[in-house]
């Protein structure tokens, strides 16, 4: 945990600015002025408490093995098996990251294990990133991630439909992937309007429905884990109701990649 991104945190329960009350950036307690107190742990700001997963695929991402597998298992070849061409992984991290205007802030939700806001790091080193995610075994591998590659990044269990950050604190908002399996998109996306300053970027992967009728039922069976494929354009209407004007899109098979700019 970085302590200087405390300036851009508030507490979940009273959105009351947070600070630093005792311990370090490894194992300590940050409070609001209304006294609600929050552990570091292994690094990592835990504003959540017990884990309360609402589905299959919340679940799952609770599991220490998950965490592990993540990156090393699947997140290399995803792209390349959901869109049905080759999609290396490095080609995504180009769009993800790329023509970014001088950020100072930079929020990637529903970040597992962290590989968006390393990859924005490594690209914007004077930018402040943050990571968020629900699920702490995700966090702990992020933050051993950030560490290995010696990138100060701060990684803070919270939900996305209560974000912990400041309101326009940030220039840029990454999301990939975890659309599909979030819970009340429209408060979600209401929060990201939220925490985003005018102009601010943001760059979002997603997967949308299938045409398919293999496809389809393959999604209709990933529903019932709480897994939800919206079609392309009803998710650019989403994000069209809270203030994103798209800027750029790519669709490969069901791979939605999304620039978009708040509007001022």
């Amino acid at each position: 945990m970085n302590l200087a991104h405390l300036e851009y945190l508030q507490c979940p329960t009273c959105q009351a600015p947070l600070s630093h009350m005792s311990g370090d950036a490894e194992t300590g307690w940050v409070a609001c002025a209304d006294h609600h107190r929050f552990a570091i742990q292994q690094g990592v700001l835990d504003l959540l408490g017990p884990a309360r997963p609402q589905s299959m695929a919340a679940q799952s991402n609770e599991w220490a093995i998950t965490a592990w597998a993540y990156e090393r298992l699947w997140r290399p070849y995803s792209l390349s098996i959901l869109s049905g061409q080759y999609f290396p992984l490095a080609q995504e991290l180009d769009y993800i990251c790329g023509d970014i205007r001088q950020p100072r802030v930079i929020v990637d939700v529903a970040c597992s294990n962290g590989l968006y806001a390393r990859a924005m790091q490594t690209a914007y080193p004077h930018a402040h990133v943050i990571g968020i995610d629900r699920a702490l075994p995700m966090l702990h591998e992020a933050q051993r991630r950030a560490r290995a590659a010696r990138l100060r990044i701060s990684y803070v269990r919270a939900d996305a439909r209560a974000l912990p950050i400041i309101n326009h604190a940030a220039d840029v908002v990454a999301i990939g992937g975890s659309w599909n399996e979030m819970e009340q998109l429209d408060l979600v996306a209401a929060e990201l309007q939220r925490i985003s300053r005018p102009f601010a970027t943001l760059r979002s992967m997603g997967l949308t429905a299938s045409t398919t009728q293999f496809g389809q039922a393959i999604q209709q069976l990933a529903s019932t884990g709480g897994v939800h494929f919206p079609t392309p354009a009803e998710f650019i209407d989403l994000l069209a109701t809270y203030g994103w004007q798209i800027t750029h899109m790519q669709q490969h098979g069901i791979v939605q990649l999304i620039k978009a700019q708040q509007r001022g």
